[in-house]
């Protein structure tokens, strides 16, 4: 390496060595936040307590069925969703998300309610049970919405019982 090279290679590493974390840092705060409902930890609802199923295609035309569930574990209004895997077997990486009407975007107005693993139950938000919404299937693989299904707002002393 010529002498020149040599004193700009020594004069950049110690700026990339202070500029890269300062940079990191910055955009790790500059960040939005994704809205996540927290609850959404795996609970149990028997099947006496399904509310209803909705049939549902997915972009490719292959039907799917979602159920949705009243919580046991004491919330009156707390709902689940359930994806039956066989649903989405060639589909290995899909997020299921949760909006308020028909937003474009899912991953910037939606409710991220969790990874969709066969039959386990995924706590839809508490706004679910008295707004009607879409449930937004999100393929992480392709980048792509691979099926939106309507969800209405189940009457609380609807089919499965009263809370």
């Amino acid at each position: 390496m010529i002498r020149p090279l040599r004193i700009a290679h020594r004069r950049v590493w110690p700026a990339l060595a202070l500029g890269l974390p300062a940079l990191v840092l910055a955009a790790l705060a500059a960040r939005r936040p994704i809205p996540v409902e927290f609850d959404a930890i795996p609970f149990g609802a028997p099947a006496g307590r399904l509310v209803y199923a909705v049939e549902g295609r997915r972009a490719d035309g292959v039907p799917f069925r979602a159920s949705l569930y009243r919580a046991t574990d004491g919330a009156a209004q707390a709902l689940a969703l359930s994806i039956p895997g066989e649903a989405l077997d060639e589909l290995p990486e899909v997020l299921a998300y949760w909006m308020l009407g028909d937003g474009a975007d899912p991953i910037a107005s939606g409710v991220l309610l969790g990874p969709v693993r066969g039959d386990e139950l995924l706590r839809l938000p508490d706004q679910a049970s008295r707004t009607p919404g879409v449930l937004v299937l999100y393929d992480l693989a392709r980048g792509a919405v691979v099926a939106t299904v309507g969800l209405t707002a189940p009457d609380v002393s609807g089919p499965g019982g009263a809370p």
